[in-house]
Parts: structure tokens; C-alpha cells; sequence
């Protein structure tokens, strides 16, 4: 199979899983906004921080399968899944417990009011460790990963509109959370034994030990890059407190939404590059095209999210939390940077190379670090965002030149003028429209990009009217 082919492919099953994660992660987004306008920025704050601290929880329980290693393996090996699968799925169950059991009871002892909080959203880790969305990932089934998680973040919704009233019922948040979970890893794990797969969890200590040499690096990478991604938040906790944790993830649940979508597409892209690893070539070419693909889309986004800041947090969040409007606009633009790191890691991850992926996630972990504990004390919210922003731009520089030395070319740096000069264009004609609604300026905004893009013949017309990006 071609390049072109391959692109199409991941382009075609991007669209299933990336639309289904942008109605899921839109839907948590919703979740958060409504929770925003029923507390005020203290307790916001304290469900932040609590999914801040289970994040990393989370990244050990996965034991690095739903995020790359467990999609490379199943694309890599579709006929041995009757042993892989179960072995998985019993490695993270046990994580999953064991980190319920200590780091749920050490919670509970923790003084603060943030430790119940914690506590409770520790038991997301169970269905979380049984889900089965990396199997469906990695054998190109991507229309039912998004149903399922669309359909979780909606009963987690439901039960935050319902059940939330006020911040004396902030322990129901995770308990909703958890039942959206839930429903959701059942029906993938209904999906995957339709499919002939076994889901029930059997150790099986040989898949066990041939894959802890990828596992253990993988886990360590992901641990670190939660570091870059939230270590923000935490110090802003630790030295400032919850109040100012509101108002920044205010703005970062914005920056999470569209990260969640750029996750999406390397869990598409990966697969498709693993098996691109005899044809060197073409591998090459895909690398190269989804770079420049996904530039194009990110720009705007990150661009026309600054333009649209104010009104945005105000529309999302209420008037309360218009201390977050310059964070956001700083943190949008770490979007572009993150996408096209992301690209970089797959195609390092592709290779087999996670110890690569680790050394680089440990040096920017430590200047995320460095960064927000210089930068904080002095600048509070706005120094947290210039770190993250620094952080993120030093890190794909780092991530680029690895892929480079692994033979992948350099990012086609020239061929992101067109989105450039539409970007400019969208920008001048939004700043000199006159004062309108999000529901009008956005939509204007998206078309202005579109045309100019259409006319420098960067976005072309294939049949039936099918647009397709051609940058």
C-alpha cells in the first residue's frame, strides 16, 4: 500500500475517531462549564487539582496500552490477540487495583477537603485499566471508540446536571464520572468479543515479560509528559492556591478539548506508520504530509482562538472567571506545538524507540519544573501558561530533530505559507468586523480561512464537492 493510500486511510479513520472524541471531549467540556456556573472558583478548583493528581494515576494503570503500545501491538500482531488481549487487560486490572487500594486510602487521610475528592475519582481507574479502546484502535475499528466515549461523557454530564447543585455536592462529580466510564468500557468490551476476541482478563506472564522493555520506557514517557502538561496547575496549587486553579483550568479545559483531538490523530496515525516500517519511502511521505496536513488545521484553531478569548470564557465559563482570558490566549499557543510534537513521537514510537520518547519527556520535565517554579511565585497564572508554552516549544524542537536522526525528513516548513497568508487574512477581516456573536464570528471566521485557502489551491474540490487538503 502507497503513501497516498495510507494517508487516506488514516484521514478516513481520524474523521470516525476524531469526531467522536470532539463530541466526547466536548461534551466533558460542557460537563466542566456547567459545574463552573454551580461553584465558584475555589471548589472549581479543588475537581481540578483532583484530576490533575489521578491523571498521573491513570497513566500507570493504562501501563502505557491505550496510548501507543497496546494499538502498535495489536496492528503489528492481529493473529496472536487471543493471548494478547486478555494478558493486557489482567496487567492493568492489577495496576488498577493496587493504586485504588493505597493511593485512594492515602487520600482519604489527607486533611485537606481536596483528599475525598481524590479518593472518589480513583475508582475511574477500573474502567479505565478494563477498557478496551486501544484493541478497536489498533485493528483500524474506530467509529465505535467514539460512540462508546461520547456516550459515557454524556451520562457524566447528565449526572452533573441533575445531581450537582452546589459545592457541598462536589463528591457526586466523580461518581458520575465514574458511571459514564463504565457504560463506556462495557460496550467496547461488547464490540471486541463480537469481533471473536476474548475479553475476559487471564495473566498470562510471558506477553507479560515481552513487552515490559516497551511498557516500563512508554509508562515513564507518559508520567513525564504529564508533568509538562499539568506540573502548572499542581504548583499553581501548592503556592498560590485553589482560586487561581480555577480560573487556569477554566482555560485549560479549552486547551484540553483541542489537544484531546490532536491525541486522536496519532492514535490513527501510529498504527498506519508501524506497518509502513519495510517501506521506507512511503513512511516518509506520510510523515511528512501529516505534518503539513495537520499545520494547516491547527493554525487557525490556535489564531482564531485568541481573536474569540473574551467572549469564549465568558460564554463558557460566566463573568466570574474573566481572570482566565489572557491564560487562555497564551496556552492556544501551545496547541500548534503539541500537534506537531505529537506527529514527531509517533513516528519515534513507530520505530520502537520509546526509550527516545523517554529521555526527551524527562529533560523537558525538568525544565517544565525549573520554569514553573521561577516563573510562578512572581507572575501566578500567566507565569504558569509562559512556562508551558516555553516547555512545549523546546520539546518538539527535541522531538523533530530524534525523528530526523531515525530518518524522517524535516518539517516542511515551506509548505505552510498557504495556511499562513489565509491565517493573516482570517485574522485582519475578523478584527475588522463589528462586534457580533461567537455563533456569527466563528462561523465567518472558518469560511474566510476556507475560501483563501480554496483559492490559493490549498484546499481542493475532489467529487461529489469533497473538500480535501492539499498543503
Amino acid at each position: 500500500m502507497n503513501s497516498a493510500s495510507e494517508h487516506a486511510g488514516v484521514v478516513r479513520r481520524f474523521a470516525l475517531l476524531g469526531s467522536g472524541e470532539a463530541l466526547a471531549r466536548g461534551t466533558a467540556f460542557v460537563t466542566m462549564a456547567v459545574l463552573a456556573h454551580r461553584v465558584d472558583a475555589a471548589a472549581f478548583g479543588m475537581i481540578a487539582f483532583a484530576l490533575a493528581v489521578v491523571l498521573y494515576l491513570g497513566r500507570v494503570a493504562d501501563a502505557g496500552i491505550d496510548l501507543g503500545v497496546g494499538i502498535r501491538e495489536v496492528a503489528a500482531a492481529r493473529g496472536s490477540l487471543d493471548a494478547l488481549v486478555p494478558a493486557l487487560l489482567a496487567l492493568r486490572l492489577v495496576l488498577a487495583l493496587g493504586l485504588v487500594a493505597t493511593c485512594g486510602l492515602l487520600a482519604l487521610l489527607w486533611s485537606a477537603p481536596d483528599g475525598r475528592i481524590i479518593a472518589l475519582y480513583t475508582l475511574t481507574l477500573l474502567p479505565l485499566a478494563a477498557g478496551t479502546r486501544w484493541v478497536l484502535t489498533g485493528l483500524e475499528r474506530t467509529a465505535a471508540v467514539g460512540a462508546a466515549r461520547t456516550l459515557g461523557e454524556l451520562i457524566a454530564l447528565c449526572g452533573v446536571v441533575l445531581f450537582v447543585r452546589d459545592a457541598g455536592d462536589l463528591w457526586r462529580v466523580p461518581l458520575a464520572q465514574f458511571t459514564g466510564d463504565s457504560v463506556a468500557a462495557l460496550l467496547l468490551a461488547y464490540r471486541v468479543r463480537r469481533l471473536g476476541i476474548p475479553v475476559r482478563p487471564r495473566w498470562d506472564a510471558s506477553v507479560v515479560a515481552r513487552l515490559r522493555h516497551h511498557v516500563a520506557p512508554y509508562v515513564g514517557s507518559t508520567l513525564l509528559g504529564l508533568v509538562i502538561f499539568n506540573s502548572d496547575l499542581i504548583f499553581l496549587r501548592l503556592l498560590r492556591g485553589r482560586e487561581l486553579v480555577g480560573y487556569y483550568a477554566a482555560a485549560y479545559a479549552l486547551i484540553s478539548f483541542l489537544i484531546s483531538i490532536s491525541s486522536a490523530h496519532l492514535l490513527t496515525l501510529l498504527p498506519a506508520l508501524a506497518r509502513l516500517n519495510g517501506a521506507v519511502d512511503a513512511q516518509r511521505v506520510l510523515y511528512r504530509d501529516a505534518i503539513a496536513r495537520m499545520l494547516a488545521v491547527v493554525l487557525p484553531v490556535a489564531v482564531g482562538g485568541a481573536l474569540i478569548a473574551g467572549p469564549l470564557v465568558r460564554l463558557a465559563f460566566g463573568d466570574s472567571f474573566i481572570s482566565a482570558i489572557p491564560v487562555l490566549v497564551v496556552l492556544l499557543g501551545t496547541v500548534p506545538l503539541f500537534a506537531l510534537r505529537d506527529i514527531a513521537s509517533c513516528a519515534i514510537l513507530a520505530r520502537r524507540r520509546e526509550g527516545m520518547v523517554f529521555r526527551i519527556s524527562a529533560l523537558s520535565a525538568v525544565l517544565s519544573v525549573v520554569l514553573n517554579l521561577s516563573l510562578i511565585p512572581g507572575f501566578g497564572m500567566m507565569g504558569a501558561a509562559s512556562a508551558t508554552l516555553l516547555t512545549e516549544a523546546i520539546r518538539l524542537v527535541l522531538c523533530v530533530t530524534a525523528a530526523h536522526s531515525l530518518g524522517f525528513p524535516w518539517p516542511p516548513l515551506a509548505r505552510g505559507w498557504r495556511p499562513a497568508v489565509a491565517v493573516l487574512i482570517m485574522w485582519g477581516a475578523v478584527r475588522t468586523m463589528p462586534a457580533s456573536s461567537l455563533w456569527v464570528t466563528v462561523p465567518v471566521a472558518a469560511l474566510i480561512y476556507g475560501a483563501c485557502l480554496f483559492v490559493m489551491r490549498g484546499l481542493r474540490r475532489g467529487p461529489g464537492w469533497q473538500l480535501s487538503l492539499d498543503v
